[in-house]
């Protein structure tokens, strides 16, 4: 999946154009994907800030753009985002699972999320992938060298472990 090309159909929709026409200070602040590979689905989605307002929109691509409001729970204002390279999501599969493999990470793969965002004004990638035997990865990658950044494994139990010992 080609995020830009995504991109381009939220730019061209008559959805964005309005929105933009009554917000101009709205800029774009993450995008969103989840890959499910078991069910064979994706979901797509690029998020504005609009900062006067405090307000985050999502712009959801199905077979239709909806627009939706978002709740905002981090009070943080998030960066700018820019989409000024061309991403395609499947290198950057390509670019875990030849890490899982170095890793001697044997489950399979059932769902990719992906959230695209610039954090201290670096573009990254947020990777969480469902693997099989309730285990997940979770995974930053820095978009401009094409390098992880973080890669680290959990499992459901051990989540479950955090919880019970509060």
């Amino acid at each position: 999946m080609n995020i830009n090309e995504s991109y381009n159909k939220i730019l061209k929709s008559k959805e964005y154009r309005d929105f933009m026409e009554q917000n101009k200070s709205a800029y774009l602040c993450s995008c969103f994907f989840m890959l499910d590979k078991e069910n064979n689905s994706q979901e797509i989605h690029f998020d504005y800030y609009i900062g006067s307002e405090k307000k985050m929109f999502s712009f959801k691509i199905n077979s239709e753009i909806t627009l939706v409001l978002l709740e905002v729970f981090d009070k943080r204002i998030p960066e700018k985002l820019n989409l000024n390279k061309n991403i395609e999501l499947e290198n950057f599969e390509k670019l875990i699972v030849e890490r899982m493999e170095k890793e001697n990470i044997r489950e399979s793969i059932k769902k990719f999320l992906y959230s695209f965002q610039c954090v201290k004004g670096k573009n990254l990638l947020l990777v969480t992938v469902f693997l099989s035997k309730l285990a997940l990865l979770k995974v930053s990658i820095d978009i401009s060298n094409i390098e992880i950044m973080d890669f680290e494994k959990k499992s459901f139990f051990d989540m479950v472990n955090i919880f019970r010992k509060k």
